[in-house]
């Protein structure tokens, strides 16, 4: 087992039980207790548990929550940034869009619009795009099918990611930080996000008020990497100031 998968089954342990033995982990995962001890040392140090005498502790923010629960969570912020992220797009432009709850919303505005190129491996956000009110033209990319999320993903994804190059990347965070910046809570979503920003001319974040400040397992890029940031309340100074820094143009329903 690889040490990241390692690492995933460990968080998915601490977020179940809330509190790990380090023997329980060990005998679970069929390896040392020196290397779960190792293991809770580097997720520590990156804010995804705490260490306590012999044992792994949740930190609320560690892990993402299911499916089901993030697709009604924060539904008002949602529509807000949606709202305000269709207006950025116009006839013309060809969209990269990854799966995602804020997804979800945001392709129900974007299907008010007409002349767009989407590509998507989002079931979810392609069917709202073609059953809006406008006429787009669509691409789904095909790879491995999560039922669940309705998305598709795996090497077969990344490589029809790269036979495009589009005007834009729209990704929908698992978390923002100073520190490490874009993060995300799974590796095959953060190979995904990757590979749109790579074949695009400019990087869309969408993100609440509740992604800032958190942890994921998979960084994949600095702020000065990102080039809009849309959310629905201006983050505190730390952040503001690392955006201002990184010169993210950041959009709000204020803005």
């Amino acid at each position: 087992m690889l040490p990241e998968q390692r690492h995933r089954q460990i968080l998915d342990f601490v977020e179940t039980h809330k509190q790990v033995k380090v023997n329980d982990l060990a005998q679970s995962l069929k390896v040392s207790k020196e290397t779960i001890r190792r293991d809770l040392t580097s997720l520590e140090d990156r804010g995804l548990l705490r260490k306590v005498h012999g044992a792994a502790v949740y930190i609320q923010t560690a892990v993402e929550t299911v499916f089901s629960k993030r697709q009604t969570a924060q539904r008002e912020e949602k529509q807000k940034i949606a709202n305000c992220t269709a207006e950025i797009f116009h006839e013309g432009d060809s969209i990269m869009i990854e799966s995602g709850t804020t997804s979800d919303v945001f392709a129900a505005e974007l299907a008010k619009k007409s002349g767009l190129t989407i590509i998507t491996n989002s079931l979810a956000v392609a069917n709202r795009v073609y059953h809006g009110v406008g006429v787009n033209e669509i691409f789904f990319l095909g790879g491995k099918y999560h039922g669940e999320t309705t998305y598709t993903y795996g090497p077969l994804v990344i490589q029809q990611i790269s036979s495009f190059m589009v005007d834009y990347a729209v990704l929908t965070v698992g978390a923002i930080n100073v520190k490490q910046g874009i993060m995300y809570h799974y590796h095959e979503d953060a190979s995904i996000a990757t590979a749109m920003m790579q074949q695009a001319r400019m990087t869309v974040v969408l993100a609440d008020h509740t992604k800032f400040g958190r942890n994921a397992l998979v960084p994949i890029s600095r702020l000065n990497e990102v080039d809009i940031l849309v959310t629905d309340l201006i983050p505190e100074s730390e952040m503001n100031d690392a955006l201002q820094r990184s010169q993210v143009k950041l959009i709000t329903p204020e803005s």
